[in-house]
């Protein structure tokens, strides 16, 4: 089972701080993207964790093992008019369904400083 933690807040900045919050701090972004329905994705290598809004649509994300395709998690319609932040395993792999909002949570990248 993945570690998850929520928020009815919807705001990048509101979103960043509960990760940095419950995970510690972090100089981080969201890369807010539409997934394709039914297709294995993994996120960028850079991912720290995924943001799952669910809004008020109807849809879900699952998550799997990259190895042997065994399901470890998911956000689904229970968690309706929330943001589930999910921290991310590289390990993992996720199939979406349904209408959602998902994010990529990434460190900044702060070399070029």
């Amino acid at each position: 089972m993945a570690r998850k933690f929520r928020t009815q807040e919807t705001g990048d900045q509101n979103i960043l701080a509960l990760y940095q919050h419950e995970v510690g701090d972090i100089d981080g972004s969201i890369e807010w993207i539409t997934p394709t329905n039914n297709i294995r994705t993994s996120p960028p290598s850079s991912t720290l964790a995924v943001a799952v809004d669910i809004g008020s649509n109807a849809g879900a994300v699952r998550i799997h093992e990259a190895e042997g395709g065994k399901f470890v998690d998911g956000v689904g319609t229970e968690e309706a008019g929330h943001v589930v932040i999910v921290p991310w395993d590289g390990n993992w792999y996720y199939y979406t369904i349904g209408r959602i909002r998902l994010g990529y949570i990434r460190k900044v990248d702060t070399s070029d400083s």
